[in-house]
């Protein structure tokens, strides 16, 4: 059950009083018996800039909330009967989404679930269902729809205010690994280094604020460009740049990281750059994690994390490295800005990259104030 009410704590002292590369502890303040098997997802509430949550491997869902003097408070938690592999908040930050790995309570047999926690209630229920595991969920609050991608290859739009009710569902060419929106641009990231970009204008009527119902994919179609990563390897993770219309970085296995400006259709899209990280020696390290600072003031700020148990902060308008926090002993699995950009919430667990027989834990969160 989800503990306490949510308020917004005004912590302006704290990021005034942090060190460049200050960071704290939050997973340790987890009670006894709320122990993780290793994380895989983080999100932040988008109307309350202190509270974020995390989803693990062992099918929980946790919430924090980050308070004053660079301490955390552990809020609650959800167990759910899957592996949890996204998260994602509502519009109103009342009820957290969770993508599962698998059959939830009270789900369809055979069929792999999201899942709506309420956090007043501390009530579960099923809104979204697919053929295969739900990599990555989103809520965008612009079409007012849950979005799911799926490894079942396809990318789908929900109104959870119904019982698993799909109003759009749209093919994708390969599974679903990453995908990531900043009105009107969203790009799916698949296997096969396939990347997807989508207009989400074309999927609301023009008289409403709502999806536009379609029968068929033939009958809407909002995809801009279908293209290949211009990455050689596995892609891993997406990020769409905020103040734009037509950027987003993307990253791979390979230890590297795209900046994508050109979202013409054709063999390959054309990155403005590419920049190598996540490197120690000759060994390369997949990045799992990129991350846009969305406030303007600091436009271009992007967050890379690695399996090299570093987090590192670019300016991708220079393509220059700003700093690096302090190497972790573990991979980075998931990372995020709050929705001011002065918070950054970062995931330490074993990502498997190693095999099972090389399993470490605990695993933990950690906190870093961003500096003007």
């Amino acid at each position: 059950e989800y503990m306490g009410t949510l308020f917004l704590v005004d912590h302006k002292s704290m990021m005034a009083a942090a060190l460049p590369h200050s960071q704290f502890e939050v997973a340790a303040s987890i009670p006894v018996g709320e122990d993780v098997d290793s994380f895989t997802s983080l999100s932040w509430s988008p109307d309350y800039a202190d509270q974020f949550c995390a989803g693990s491997w062992d099918g929980k869902v946790l919430c924090w909330e980050v308070c004053e003097s660079s301490e955390s408070r552990f809020l609650g938690s959800a167990q759910l009967d899957a592996p949890v592999l996204s998260t994602c908040w509502s519009m109103e930050s009342t009820s957290v989404f969770a993508g599962l790995a698998g059959r939830s309570p009270a789900g369809v047999e055979g069929s792999h679930n999201a899942v709506m926690w309420d956090l007043h209630t501390g009530a579960t229920r099923v809104v979204a269902s697919h053929d295969a595991p739900i990599k990555e969920i989103m809520f965008c609050p612009e079409v007012s729809a849950l979005v799911t991608g799926s490894w079942d290859r396809s990318l789908r739009f929900w109104d959870v205010r119904a019982p698993a009710r799909c109003s759009v569902s749209l093919q994708l060419p390969e599974r679903c690994y990453a995908l990531d929106a900043s009105w009107p641009l969203m790009v799916v990231a698949c296997a096969d280094r396939h990347v997807v970009t989508f207009d989400l204008q074309k999927l609301v009527a023009p008289t409403s604020e709502s999806l536009t119902e379609a029968p068929s994919d033939a009958a809407l179609n909002p995809q801009f460009s279908h293209c290949k990563s211009p990455l050689k390897l596995q892609t891993r993770c997406v990020a769409v740049q905020p103040q734009t219309r037509s950027a987003y970085a993307i990253g791979s296995i390979e230890g590297r990281v795209a900046h994508v400006t050109d979202l013409g259709d054709g063999a390959a899209s054309t990155p403005t750059r590419f920049f190598k990280c996540h490197r120690v020696g000759e060994a390369l390290f997949a990045v799992n994690s990129l991350a846009f600072n969305r406030d303007p003031s600091r436009r271009g700020m992007l967050a890379s994390c690695g399996s090299d148990g570093l987090v590192a902060f670019w300016d991708i308008e220079k393509l220059v490295g700003l700093y690096n926090l302090e190497r972790k002993a573990e991979s980075i699995v998931a990372g995020k800005f709050n929705a001011p950009g002065d918070l950054f919430a970062y995931a330490v667990s074993y990502d498997w990259h190693r095999g099972p027989q090389n399993y470490a834990a605990p695993a933990s969160i950690y906190v870093h104030p961003i500096g003007k």
